[in-house]
């Protein structure tokens, strides 16, 4: 499929289709060719969809430090993602009996708990008594676990703005748009790989060009308006395989979410609504080197800035052709 994100909506896909045909497999023993072949089926569909120009890692990714990641995890996060699943494997060992089958069945199998009531031969009230105390002691056992591992995501947050959108000569590697962030009462700045479209509307919006036809940054914004929602912060989360990723704080009439976010449509949304920009304050060390080496050839290497590309859209809109001249010039200033 080309990238990691499609090919696990393919097998998404592929599970559910294979689930609501379970009836026409007359074959049990066949059962791991019959789903591999519905794999395949769907991944020839969804290829036959693809435009000529999907999207870019970068795309996908809204945000890269200096190139794109690879989507394997490296040795480390193998090493603690093993040490983290022994930790809980233990700790459900430990269960008693009973609420130990409820758990795994529920947690690890995606079982109904009509579904394990049937299994267990219990009623379905027990089943939920089981989980809730199987949970209570799973929490009690994992506490450690928890706080070690929100100690190592770390509090300290460093206010940012948005301080410009740059686009690389046409030769540049391997993106042509970045978007730069710059601390609030501060020196440090924080370049992030961002797709040319995204790029282009975060230069629409830092110049204040106002669009005829709302695009689908605008149309979020407006949709969370309409519900009573705002995105009040957009923190850049963590940089993970020289990837960033994002989270929207969301305060709306049920209270305040956090919404996972690619940091290109995160930051979008911050100067549509005029939310609050933070960084984790390890990512400045994390991305050290590589930041290092982009902004000392920042000029060079990016030499427009937000408003060159805004003039270049303003220009090409300005004239509007006999087949735009219906439809009225598409920007406004």
């Amino acid at each position: 499929m080309g990238s990691l994100e499609l090919a696990e909506d393919v097998a998404q896909e592929a599970c559910v289709q294979a689930m609501l045909s379970l009836d026409q497999l007359h074959a049990p023993e066949r059962f791991g060719s019959w789903l591999t072949g519905i794999g395949m089926n769907v991944c020839r569909q969804w290829l036959r969809q693809q435009s000529a120009a999907p999207m870019s890692p970068l795309e996908l990714n809204g945000g890269s430090s200096v190139d794109v990641a690879s989507p394997e995890p490296g040795p480390a996060d193998l090493a603690v993602s093993a040490d983290i699943g022994e930790r809980v494997r233990k700790a459900v060992m430990h269960l008693p009996p009973g609420q130990r089958s409820a758990v795994v069945h529920f947690y690890l199998s995606g079982l109904t708990c009509a579904e394990i009531a049937s299994a267990l031969g219990i009623g379905v009230s027990a089943v939920k008594t089981r989980l809730h105390k199987g949970r209570a002691s799973l929490r009690k056992d994992l506490q450690s676990l928890w706080e070690e591992r929100n100690m190592t995501a770390g509090t300290d947050v460093v206010e940012m703005r948005v301080a410009d959108v740059r686009r690389g000569r046409h030769d540049a590697s391997p993106a042509a748009h970045l978007v730069l962030l710059e601390e609030i009462n501060g020196d440090r700045q924080l370049p992030i790989w961002i797709g040319p479209q995204e790029g282009t509307w975060m230069a629409q919006l830092l110049e204040k060009i106002e669009l005829r036809r709302p695009l689908t940054h605008q149309f979020m914004f407006n949709a969370l308006r309409a519900v009573d929602a705002r995105v009040v912060e957009v923190r850049i989360d963590r940089l993970a395989e020289k990837t960033f990723y994002a989270v929207a704080v969301i305060e709306g009439p049920s209270g305040i979410a956090e919404v996972d976010a690619r940091p290109s449509d995160a930051l979008n949304a911050a100067l549509l609504s005029d939310a609050k920009v933070t960084v984790r304050a390890e990512i400045f060390d994390a991305a050290a080197e590589g930041n290092a080496q982009m902004l000392a050839n920042l000029a060079e290497k990016f030499p427009e800035s937000a408003s060159d590309i805004t003039a270049e859209m303003v220009g090409a809109c300005a004239q509007p052709g006999p087949d735009e001249a219906s439809a009225g010039t598409p920007l406004s200033t």
